[in-house]
């Protein structure tokens, strides 16, 4: 097996500052399908997995709408991914994971289409190794433990670095040790009560959290680069 890290980090409320355009969106396509309950950043906050059908069902769209309201939202993000921009410290981040030879992933419940082009714009996009998006079937935890078979790396070699607490569980699931982040989607007390491996608040922490858990030659290295 490899001991080459697999550093696999969630897109929306990790990577990039979406949240606000996100609820746009839903709130955009809600009016096209004549609902109008409309999210809040306090619904989000109160989800147990984060995804646009579980938003939808805690605006309490009727069931036979969630798959109208998920495509069209799929349709407008893929159109128009907005001019998003990466949380501070970010994209120094991952050029310094990459620069240190770990392999990258995404995942998410974002699509390639609307990811892509935030990624060329701010120059990480030759970073990320793979993209497994929402269009792909399969948990996250099912995502990360086939990533990570394909790339035959063992767990101990696996970070799952997300937002949410789902983001947690799922790499939980998975088996691979979890970084959760603050500056996202869910609040810091959310992160906590999910119990990852550690916690960074701030981009430049990942490295520390990394270096804690990791506890091998690479993490070091990682930091170095970064410093």
């Amino acid at each position: 097996m490899s001991e080459q890290p697999l550093l696999i980090f969630d897109y929306d409320g990790t990577l990039v500052d979406s949240l606000d355009y996100n609820l746009a969106v839903v709130a955009r396509v809600c009016r096209q399908i004549d609902h109008f309950r409309f999210p809040t950043a306090q619904d989000v906050e109160n989800l147990e997995n984060v995804s646009f059908e579980d938003i939808a069902k805690e605006i309490d769209l009727p069931e036979t709408k969630i798959s109208q309201l998920t495509h069209g939202v799929a349709d407008a993000l893929k159109r128009d991914p907005g001019d998003l921009q990466p949380f501070a410290g970010i994209v120094e981040l991952v050029h310094a994971l990459h620069a240190a030879g770990a392999h990258m992933a995404i995942i998410t419940t974002n699509f390639t289409d609307a990811i892509l082009p935030f990624l060329t714009k701010t120059n990480m996009a030759h970073c990320f190794n793979d993209i497994l998006d929402n269009d792909m079937p399969g948990a996250k935890a099912d995502k990360i433990q086939g990533l990570a078979r394909r790339l035959k790396i063992a767990d101990a070699h696996v970070f799952m670095i997300g937002d949410a607490a789902s983001d947690i569980r799922q790499g939980q699931t998975a088996g691979a040790h979890t970084i959760g982040v603050t500056w996202g989607y869910q609040s810091r007390a959310k992160i906590v009560a999910a119990a990852p491996d550690a916690i960074a608040d701030h981009p430049q922490q990942v490295h520390t959290c990394l270096h804690a858990i990791g506890n091998h030659e690479w993490y070091n290295q990682a930091a170095s680069v970064e410093h």
